[in-house]
């Protein structure tokens, strides 16, 4: 069996986007419990957990949407041949793709 080993700027470009991938997939959850504990409780305290929740999220998104457009302008100066060099570059959008389809998925299920 043949190990495979991937020099230390691709490593860290892999960590980072699957770093950058589960934290877009912890919007899920996130806004599942929120919405789960806005309806559990009662009168005026809705509109502080709705607040603290809208607020959560909110941050969530939005360093989750910085985090996957920070991954696509990533720049590598690995020399590789053409083929690779377009992997890369297509590997470098797979953040932002995962937060487009998040959006969609949430969009498709409150309509």
């Amino acid at each position: 069996m043949r190990t495979f080993f991937l020099p230390d700027e691709l490593s860290r470009m892999h960590w980072a986007v699957l770093k950058t991938v589960f934290l877009t997939f912890l919007i899920l959850p996130i806004s599942h419990f929120l919405a789960q504990m806005i309806g559990s409780v009662q009168g005026s305290s809705q509109i502080m957990v709705g607040f603290i929740g809208i607020s959560l999220i909110s941050a969530t998104i939005i360093i989750a949407f910085t985090a996957a457009l920070k991954m696509t302008i990533w720049q590598t100066s690995i020399a590789v041949n053409p083929t690779q060099q377009i992997v890369l570059r297509l590997y470098r959008h797979v953040p932002m793709l995962f937060f487009v389809s998040l959006f969609a998925f949430a969009l498709c299920q409150h309509t």
